[in-house]
């Protein structure tokens, strides 16, 4: 397809997209139709040429991001100006109530740039066990995701509560398992059934 510069500026530039299947964050696009992509497998910034066949949005939704030993459940919004990825404007990202803003401050501006590698994992939907979730939070995080939609938080140093969506659901128990309120229960299959664990 044959955009035009303009046309490229507004659908690419500041998106968090897939660029021959790797995210990227799109930095810059110059008038030669060169793009600016930060590779977040790399770490690295590099100049492309544009070809809208290597250019995809990524799959799915996005769901909770483990990030700085918290995790922000992270969703796309509808906007009236449409991109290909993620943005700035189309992104919103739910802290968990039950933390400290201060623990969860600095997760909330690195997830708002988009560059930081948690997000490949989150992309893909790679998420820890729920036996390495409950491992991190005894090693002092305050919250891991184990799946794209569910989270636990350690309160106070033992109580550890599951949230769904960046909303509590219910508790762990000190064996693992789950007890769910009861208006939350139908959530229990979700879970069970490893709903939004990994794309397959």
């Amino acid at each position: 397809m044959d955009l035009s510069v303009d046309d490229i500026i507004q659908i690419y530039k500041d998106t968090l997209c897939l660029y021959n299947g790797i995210p990227v964050k799109v930095m810059d696009v110059n008038r030669d139709k060169r793009i600016r992509i930060f590779n977040l497998l790399s770490q690295k910034a590099q100049w492309v040429d544009f070809e809208f066949e290597k250019f995809s949005s990524p799959k799915g939704r996005l769901g909770y991001v483990n990030i700085m030993g918290v995790c922000l459940y992270i969703k796309r919004q509808p906007v009236r100006r449409w991109s290909n990825g993620l943005t700035r404007n189309n992104m919103s990202i739910v802290t968990n109530p039950l933390l400290a803003a201060r623990d969860q401050e600095y997760a909330v501006e690195l997830a708002k740039e988009r560059t930081h590698p948690s997000f490949i994992s989150a992309m893909f939907g790679v998420y820890p066990s729920k036996e390495e979730a409950l491992l991190m939070l005894e090693k002092g995080d305050k919250s891991v995701a184990f799946d794209r939609q569910f989270a636990i938080a350690k309160v106070g140093k033992t109580d550890l509560i599951l949230m769904y969506k960046g909303v509590m659901v219910g508790s762990v128990e000190k064996d693992g398992s789950f007890v769910f309120e009861r208006k939350f229960e139908y959530l229990r299959n979700l879970l069970e059934t490893g709903y939004g664990k990994k794309d397959v």
